[in-house]
């Protein structure tokens, strides 16, 4: 993780949580420093110029690949949840990272009709405590 929107600690630890409960069949461990060019980065930023305001993350692509970075955007998440308790931004901004972060594991650039690969994600599903919508 490449924190550059500075979360708050109960925001990362959320995040921690609710990212590695989604993603722990692809055996994911999160680190929240600068790990080297070998690893997968996720970019946390306050918000990304050039991006419609209700991008919630991106991945790039070149062809049909999904290359790193990774970037998940904490003011469009923020203020589609209107979110208040930093412990819900952690849980929506890593549902959107689960997101990005299997757009890349499965060189996936199509969505879902459910799960974590959906296209869009109501607003109370970002922010509720129930993590079942994101599984398979």
């Amino acid at each position: 993780m490449d924190d550059r929107a500075d979360l708050s600690y109960p925001a990362r630890a959320a995040f921690h949580r609710e990212f590695e409960f989604l993603l722990a069949r692809e055996h994911i461990r999160l680190r929240w420093r600068d790990c080297g060019a070998d690893l997968l980065r996720i970019t946390l930023e306050n918000r990304r110029d050039g991006m419609p305001p209700d991008v919630l993350g991106a991945a790039r692509r070149r062809g049909g690949a999904v290359l790193p970075p990774l970037a998940v955007f904490v003011d469009p998440v923020i203020e589609f949840t209107r979110a208040n308790d930093w412990s819900v931004v952690g849980r929506a901004l890593a549902r959107v990272a689960a997101h990005e972060v299997r757009h890349y594991t499965a060189q996936q650039t199509t969505h879902a009709g459910r799960g974590v690969m959906r296209r869009r994600f109501p607003s109370r599903q970002l922010k509720s405590r129930d993590p079942c919508p994101f599984l398979p």
